[in-house]
């Protein structure tokens, strides 16, 4: 799962992204966290004001986590990953890791 924004989009992508999630999978606010580059202030302060202050992690990855590939040669980009809370209550896992592996 992911979802591709254009910058002046992205308060509005962000905003979709949680509503699916909170509205349409009932998945409580408090098992969503989201996993982001403190390098990446833009996309840090719309993270915080769409999922809430605390639930950022911050730089728990190497720099490259933070970043994506499209598939298309030059077609790169900076992004923060959602993880949901494992349903043991131990940790959390990113969206489609269980499907696609690390």
């Amino acid at each position: 799962m992911g979802a591709l924004s254009a910058p002046e989009r992205l308060k509005e992508a962000c905003n979709e992204v949680n509503d699916f999630l909170k509205n349409k999978l009932l998945i409580a606010p408090e098992d969503i966290l989201i996993r982001i580059s403190s390098a990446d202030s833009d996309l840090l302060d719309i993270a915080k004001e769409c999922y809430g202050e605390d639930r950022p992690e911050l730089d728990s990855r190497k720099i490259d986590y933070y970043r994506h590939k499209i598939g298309m040669q030059g077609v790169r980009g900076r992004n923060f990953n959602i993880a949901l809370r494992n349903p043991d209550a131990e940790g959390f896992t990113d969206i489609g890791y269980n499907c696609f592996g690390k």
